[in-house]
């Protein structure tokens, strides 16, 4: 009887720690945002060597996918270059959830032709005639510039920086029948480093370093100064500009959790936006948030 009472104890001891050991250990599925891809990558990765017993897998497919995935309860964090939609928000609450907005950095959208191309600026207004196809060749932009046609490149559809660009810059006009749509920014990056003619945006962090491109100044409108998103250099990008609000044409990044965060996503959450997280967002070329908007 002894024995028998003893090994059952002992069964019990060793279900409760099996329990407690799955209890420790968390997964943490996030998709979304290609522009925030490889910072949340990078979140991950550090996050993931401080605390073991956390696993979070990040995939990207834009935005609209990541919004959705949170909306269905695929996801537990969707990373987005925009704003949720009211129409994202419905759809969620219709499903039993309540997304909320988490705030980890800032980004600039860069405007980039290539290397060869003598334009330094460009404004607003201009961006809106490329890529509405009110004007199709570059001398109609400057007169010093070749009269050759623009071939203008955007982000797919379902991309957050899309969806920025044509609100912002285009002010909801369609683009442009003779622009191309690029699944990647890193796409565009490469398209119009190969093509003279070319001009492509994107989160600046995937244009910062490549040499054979240029990243051009904006103005917001003609009476203001136009504003580089980089240091003259072409070498890092300028904070300074960004946080400001001077550089026209910035945003913020964000994860949305469909539902308060809690326990370890909540943990992750403000780690990301803790200074330790916030170094990493300005080794990543993104923007840190403000220091009185840090944690």
């Amino acid at each position: 009887m002894k024995f028998r009472h003893a090994l059952g104890c002992l069964l019990m001891t060793i279900a409760l720690l099996s329990v407690a050991h799955a209890q420790k250990n968390t997964s943490i599925a996030i998709s979304g945002s290609d522009t925030m891809l490889s910072l949340t990558q990078k979140f991950a990765e550090d996050y993931m060597k401080k605390h073991p017993n956390v696993q979070i897998s990040v995939t990207g497919g834009g935005s609209g996918r990541g919004i959705s995935d949170i909306t269905e309860g695929l996801v537990e964090i969707a990373q987005a270059s925009r704003k949720i939609k009211p129409e994202e928000i419905k759809k969620a609450q219709d499903n039993g959830y309540d997304p909320q907005e988490h705030v980890a950095a800032l980004d600039a959208i860069a405007i980039a032709v290539h290397k060869d191309n003598p334009m330094k600026e460009v404004s607003l207004a201009q961006l809106r005639a490329i890529y509405t196809g009110a004007v199709k060749k570059w001398n109609e932009i400057d007169p010093s510039l070749p009269a050759t046609d623009i071939v203008p490149y955007s982000r797919e559809a379902n991309c957050g920086t899309y969806d920025f660009f044509k609100e912002r810059v285009l002010q909801k006009a369609d683009f442009a029948k003779n622009t191309s749509y690029l699944a990647a920014t890193a796409a565009i990056v490469n398209t119009v480093a190969s093509d003279k003619n070319a001009i492509g945006f994107g989160g600046v962090a995937y244009f910062v370093h490549d040499k054979n491109i240029r990243v051009l100044a904006v103005k917001e409108t003609k009476d203001k100064p136009a504003v580089l998103p980089v240091t003259a250099d072409g070498s890092r990008v300028d904070f300074n500009v960004v946080q400001s609000g001077a550089y026209p044409i910035s945003r913020p990044l964000q994860y949305y959790t469909r539902e308060p965060a809690a326990g370890d996503v909540k943990n992750f959450l403000d780690w990301t936006m803790s200074a330790e997280g916030q170094k990493i967002v300005g080794e990543m070329d993104y923007i840190p948030l403000a220091s009185s908007d840090a944690k």
